[in-house]
């Protein structure tokens, strides 16, 4: 996964390993000319840039992967938390007030990404989540083993498409909450009215 990154942003990965020391992820990405104007492709393009700001939290154990998924979202135009398992993210839960959680599939510990955005949204039915995973077709099993609705994205994945996901659930988490505020002043409002929405959540196979 690390190699995927590194490739789709124009630079190269080298991972050594020695016994007795470890091993050791070099990432070498590509750096432009210090003279050279910030362009507006290098900012987040109106399409994908979050309305308003929007904090997500990233739950990744790889370093490197999750090292470039949070600069990624930064550039986005996200404030971005992070944390390394389950247990550490819902510590972040239980504190700060995040938008949407961007968990792998896949966390050591005994708890997976499903499991932990059940938990999370016991803290906060409202809480935006997408999945990501290197191996999609895994977690799409474990997805619908599980019963839940949650979309998925496929590691390596590009900026644009990260953020436009993240744009069009966080777009439909806003709806949802639009909605059911106009439900449940339509049912005070009109004795017996009862207005049920229930917008679809999919889950997405890049």
């Amino acid at each position: 996964m690390v190699y995927g990154f590194a490739r789709r942003s124009g630079g190269k990965a080298e991972i050594a390993s020695e016994p007795g020391h470890g091993t050791t992820v070099r990432i070498y990405l590509p750096r432009g000319a210090a003279s050279e104007p910030v362009t507006a492709a290098a900012q987040p393009t109106q399409r994908h840039a979050p309305k308003g700001r929007k904090r997500v939290l990233v739950v990744e154990d790889e370093p490197a992967v999750r090292h470039l998924t949070t600069t990624m979202l930064r550039h986005l135009g996200y404030e971005v938390v992070d944390a390394e398992d389950g247990r550490s993210a819902m510590q972040v839960l239980e504190g700060a007030g995040v938008d949407l959680m961007l968990t792998d599939a896949d966390l050591p510990g005994g708890t997976n990404g499903i499991d932990l955005a059940r938990e999370a949204r016991r803290l906060h039915p409202a809480l935006a989540v997408l999945l990501m995973s290197g191996y999609p077709d895994k977690a799409l099993e474990l997805v619908r083993d599980s019963g839940d609705q949650y979309e998925l994205i496929a590691k390596p994945f590009e900026s644009a498409d990260l953020g436009g996901m993240l744009r069009a659930i966080l777009d439909r988490a806003a709806g949802r909450r639009v909605s059911g505020g106009r439900a449940r002043s339509t049912a005070m409002l009109e004795s017996g009215a009862r207005l049920s929405r229930r917008p679809g959540t999919s889950i997405t196979k890049p």
